[in-house]
This record gives C-alpha cells, sequence and structure tokens, in this order.
C-alpha cells in the first residue's frame, strides 16, 4: 500500500470566503499529492496566484505561488492508502491534465447549481473537489456523484488526519489533529 494526501484548505480569499459563509464549513478547497512533502499538489485554482480569475488546473508547490503569498493558509492534510493499481490509476488519470493543464477550466458556473444539489458536469471542467473526487473514485466511496463532492465529504470517508495547521508550519512541526 502506498500513502497519497488530500490538502484541505481555508484562505482568507475572497472566493474561499464566500464558500465557507455558504458551506458554513472550515475548508473550501480540496487538492491532491502523491506524498507526504507536499512539493507538487493537483487541484483546481487560480493560474495566476494574486488573481481570482483565470482559474483552472493547476500544479501548486506548497512553499511558492499561492502558499508562498498566504503562509498563514490554514491546512488539513488526510492520508488515503491507496494499493499499486489504485496508484498507477490515479497517475494515468492526472497524465492529461499534467501535459495540457490549460485545456481544463475551473467550472464556475457549477458551484451556484451544486448549492442546489445538482449534478452539474461539462467537458473539461472542474471545481477543486470535484476533481479530487473525480481522481480519487476508484480509491474511495463519494456515495455521491463526484460533481457534488464538496471539501468538507472528504471528512466522512474515515480518513486518517496526519496535520492541521497553517500551510507555512506543515512538516516543521505538528499542530493538533
Amino acid at each position: 500500500m502506498t500513502k497519497i494526501y488530500i490538502i484541505l484548505s481555508q484562505s482568507n480569499t475572497i472566493l474561499a470566503r464566500i464558500v465557507q459563509l455558504y458551506t458554513r464549513k472550515k475548508y473550501s478547497h480540496a487538492a491532491l499529492a502523491l506524498d507526504d512533502s507536499l512539493d507538487k499538489i493537483y487541484s483546481f485554482g487560480r493560474w495566476y496566484p494574486r488573481l481570482m480569475l483565470p482559474a483552472g488546473f493547476i500544479t501548486e508547490h506548497r512553499g511558492k505561488g499561492f502558499f508562498d503569498l498566504f503562509p498563514q493558509t490554514a491546512i488539513c492534510v488526510l492520508e488515503v492508502s491507496v494499493s499499486d493499481a489504485q496508484l498507477s490509476d490515479i497517475k494515468g488519470k492526472l497524465i492529461p491534465f499534467v501535459q495540457q493543464p490549460n485545456k481544463y477550466l475551473y467550472d464556475v458556473a457549477s458551484l451556484p447549481v451544486m448549492m442546489f444539489g445538482k449534478s452539474f458536469k461539462r467537458k473539461n471542467r472542474y471545481v477543486c473537489s470535484s476533481f479530487v473526487a473525480y481522481i480519487l473514485d476508484n480509491c474511495l466511496d463519494f456515495k455521491t456523484e463526484y460533481s457534488l463532492v464538496y471539501p468538507q465529504d472528504f471528512f466522512h470517508l474515515g480518513l486518517k488526519k496526519v496535520y492541521e495547521g497553517e500551510v507555512q508550519y506543515y512538516g516543521k512541526k505538528q499542530l493538533s489533529c
């Protein structure tokens, strides 16, 4: 078994605060890392850290870009155990995103539709949590369509919480989980 990681976060950006206001949950963003260094984090978000749009598939880095601009961003890191076959499937699903990142856009139109519990899938468009759910659909049972997964839904999967605190302290000191 290999371990991969889901990173839930809450920044102080306008969109993150709007999502948090609607959901009334602690975290508004979801991302995926294939190792515990979190040096490469895959998600859907801002293409330019200082601008809300344009947005789409991104490869973030824990100490660079958005997280460098906002080091106080609250994160929660969840550990997922996957088999070799599941890991191979995950990596296979990531390949088109990594090879053609500009082809995949943030699905702004689905945000209001999600509020009504309606699936609104559009080709090559995702929100952060639906992207993570899509990539992990062969290893986790979300009990709903991946396009309806919210960041807080990852807490209902019985995953091990390995860190909770500010992103700037990840790997330096462990805060209470």
